[in-house]
């Protein structure tokens, strides 16, 4: 479990100083560990293609701050857990052109030249599968101190 963590923490440097934006320097935010409070399988089922609400949607990045918002994407249980006073989840879907991909990281990156954010998602494309355009789904908990209105997606 530790090499899998330090795997992670080194593979987001190695995407923060592949960046191409010279006037920023930008800096990782971590997301909030999941605790036993946070209903994560609600979660994965509200991003998901289960969610006829959410598949609707064209924006491939939504920012959830509160209920309301979270009901603006999801007509069932809302119990997540979260405390939006504190936290805002990120999460969303984007099309890929084999559903046999798969995410293998995401990041949040700040620049603080600009207070801007962007959101990357590096997708392993797989080589060998059937061509099935599909949707790929994600989210993730950060605390809500963030100026969260600003934040671009970027998809690798």
């Amino acid at each position: 479990m530790k090499t899998l963590i330090l795997t992670l923490y080194i593979s987001t440097l190695l995407l923060n100083c592949s960046n191409s934006d010279d006037s920023c320097e930008w800096k990782l935010i971590e997301p909030v560990f999941i605790s036993n409070d946070i209903n994560g399988d609600l979660i994965n089922d509200i991003f998901s293609e289960n969610n006829d609400k959410l598949n609707d949607i064209d924006r491939n990045l939504l920012i959830i701050n509160n209920e309301q918002e979270l009901s603006e994407i999801y007509d069932g249980e809302n119990n997540l857990g979260i405390n939006f006073e504190k936290y805002f989840l990120i999460g969303g879907k984007f099309q890929t052109s084999s559903i046999s991909n798969e995410i293998l990281n995401e990041a949040l990156f700040k620049c603080d030249y600009n207070s801007t954010y962007k959101y990357e998602i590096t997708v392993k494309q797989c080589s060998e599968c059937f061509t099935a355009i599909g949707n790929l789904y994600y989210w993730k908990i950060y605390t809500s101190m963030l100026n969260n209105e600003n934040i671009e997606l970027t998809i690798k």
